[in-house]
């Protein structure tokens, strides 16, 4: 992305800050796929998880800021985990405070364990039953 001109307020350590937030939170997405696939045994119910992602994504101040999205889409983004990592994100490329980086990577680990224990048990739920 420098090749091409971006510029990035917040100077490597916060794209590199950026990189590692959005790589736990793939680990966390990884493992609501894998414990999909696991347990139901359905390739097609796999490819299920992208609009389920997606609503989260738009529950979450992902394409506006928290302020701009109605009373109920704010409240909602108050439960939303992926709500403080986009926010993270942002204030890390910006250099502002409008996220905190630690609460964002809270967040995201706290998917991740989450989303890995749910992909153990169905692993070893598939393995019983094999």
């Amino acid at each position: 992305a420098l090749l091409f001109g971006a510029r990035y307020p917040g100077g490597v350590d916060a794209a590199v800050a950026t990189v590692a937030l959005a790589a736990v939170t793939a680990v966390a997405i990884g493992g609501l796929s894998s414990a999909i696939a696991l347990r139901t045994g359905s390739l097609s119910l796999l490819q299920s998880i992208f609009p389920f992602v997606f609503v989260f994504l738009f529950m979450a101040p992902a394409f506006f800021p928290r302020e701009l999205l109605s009373d109920a889409l704010r409240d909602a983004s108050a439960y939303n985990p992926l709500t403080y990592v986009v926010e993270a994100i942002r204030g890390l490329l910006t250099d502002t405070d409008i996220g905190d980086p630690l609460l964002g990577l809270a967040a995201a680990a706290g998917l991740a364990a989450f989303s890995i224990l749910l992909a153990t048990a169905a692993l070893k739920e598939r393995l019983r039953t094999q």
